[in-house]
């Protein structure tokens, strides 16, 4: 149940506004779809660089997300 809720809730005009602000299409990109968007139009280079330029923000959060959701941390 939580799952079809999940897919459905997808459908809202919200979570696309939220995401995009609103523009049409290819005016605004999110950081996850913009390399893949430029490797699918041939342009390794600036996908490189999207990614690369992503790393250092994504990495420590992964981290942090890993570290708190393993249950490994020591609460006081």
């Amino acid at each position: 149940m939580t799952l079809l809720a999940t897919i459905f809730s997808f459908r809202r005009f919200t979570v696309i506004y939220l995401l995009t602000g609103g523009g049409p299409i290819d005016s605004t990109q999110v950081l996850a779809t913009l390399g893949i968007r430029y490797l699918r139009q041939d342009q390794v280079d600036v996908a490189l660089a999207a990614i690369i330029v992503a790393m250092p923000a994504v990495i420590p959060i992964v981290w942090f997300m890993m570290k708190r959701l393993s249950g490994e941390h020591v609460q006081d």
